[in-house]
């Protein structure tokens, strides 16, 4: 279990896509700091200067400038970051077998689809919090 300040990251560029992550860790896990960033320069910008690493982060692979792949992949040369926890996640329609095969490749801990649903993110984000914090 998280204890004092763990936090998750959340890297979308989609507001509302951060709103509704927001919404489901503070539903399930009201104790999870969350912090959003608009980007993959600002998220490897942020973490560079933290002196406490987040829980996990959640990355979005479909960003305009540094994509998640460029994110995780300029991450994962940093072993730093090695014990951090990256959980990928794109829209369902832009999935394929290859962007899953490549984000765990580049050392992406877990990937998964966006739900469509906000009973579907909860699900998810117990998921991951069950999983992954423990």
């Amino acid at each position: 279990m998280f204890s004092g300040m763990a936090s998750v990251w959340i890297v979308d560029d989609d507001p509302d896509d951060q709103s509704f992550m927001k919404a489901a860790f503070t539903s399930i896990r009201p104790d999870i700091q969350i912090m959003a960033l608009d980007d993959g320069e600002t998220f490897l910008s942020r973490i560079a200067q933290t002196r406490t690493l987040p829980k996990i982060v959640l990355l979005d692979l479909n960003m305009p400038g540094i994509t998640g792949f460029d994110t995780l992949k300029r991450l994962r040369s940093n072993h730093s970051y090695d014990d951090l926890t990256i959980v990928v996640l794109t829209a369902f329609s832009m999935a394929t077998t290859t962007d899953r095969n490549q984000a765990l490749a580049l050392g992406a801990n877990q990937f998964y689809t966006k739900p469509n649903t906000y009973k579907d993110l909860l699900a998810l984000i117990k998921t991951i919090t069950v999983h992954l914090c423990d």
